[in-house]
């Protein structure tokens, strides 16, 4: 059965409400052209429920629910085409029952998350991300924009133009065309790669896995556990590489900057 929950409004009028989702509905995918998104999750409500508030009055925004099976999307935003001066912005607050699942697909705009538990993924052509006390897989695609995370679990993370900060623990990969990479609190399997900016990571624990890290044009410091030993595999052209801990570990850590220094300490 397919079951449409559609609100459409035109130029002169605003677009918003509170909206529970079906009873079998445990998946929700989200998609809009320009809005913020912020997921909670609420033990207390007996359905996943959806606000949806239009900030700007004499806009042409759309809101529309299809339900079918478990699965709910959700479209949302303007009607007009990207980039028109008249695009609406809207924020959609998703109230999430335990153990239901969401993805977010959005061109532009912010993405807030806080304490989900299930595995999560999101795209953002531009904008923001934020995901607090994460408990669960994450795979997260930035266009141009800032991604700070903090949680554990399996980490995902890639930019074209931006920069990745945060804490984490568990097993991480990051990548970046262009920006920083930054993390603390680490502990897993990690890889890193940015092609013009730093790579700064902090461990918390010396993974028992091997560890690799490249910065086509930038620094490269990785802070270890003292005294822990490594097998160093470093190599820095245009720049000096320093390894401040003992060899003859069994984990490799590898290290390549093409114009920038290298410090694993």
């Amino acid at each position: 059965m397919l079951l449409w929950i559609g609100l459409v409004m035109t130029a002169g009028a605003g677009v918003g409400g509170t909206y529970e989702l079906g009873k079998k509905i445990d998946t929700i995918a989200l998609d809009s052209i320009r809005g913020d998104v912020k997921i909670r999750i609420d033990g207390e409500q007996k359905r996943n429920t959806i606000i949806a508030t239009d900030r700007q009055d004499n806009t042409n925004c759309k809101f529309d629910i299809e339900e079918s099976g478990s699965i709910a999307r959700v479209v949302f935003g303007s009607m007009k085409k990207e980039g028109d001066s008249h695009n609406c912005t809207m924020e959609i607050t998703v109230n999430l029952l335990p153990k239901s699942n969401v993805s977010v697909d959005l061109t532009e705009g912010f993405l807030d998350t806080r304490s989900l538990k299930e595995p999560f993924r999101a795209n953002v052509g531009s904008g923001r991300i934020r995901i607090q006390d994460h408990q669960s897989d994450l795979n997260l695609i930035m266009g141009v924009g800032e991604v700070a995370v903090e949680g554990t679990g399996t980490l995902n993370v890639k930019t074209v133009n931006g920069n990745i900060r945060g804490t984490w623990s568990g097993t991480t990969e990051f990548k970046t065309d262009t920006g920083h990479i930054e993390l603390t609190g680490l502990d897993g399997p990690s890889i890193a790669a940015a092609g013009i900016g730093n790579v700064l990571l902090t461990f918390d624990k010396l993974p028992t896995e091997d560890l690799s890290f490249s910065a086509g044009k930038g620094n490269i410091v990785i802070d270890l556990p003292d005294d822990q030993p490594i097998k160093p595999g470093l190599m820095a052209s245009g720049g000096t590489s320093v390894c401040d801990l003992p060899e003859g570990g069994e984990i490799d850590v590898v290290a390549l900057t093409g114009n920038g220094s290298i410090r694993v300490h």
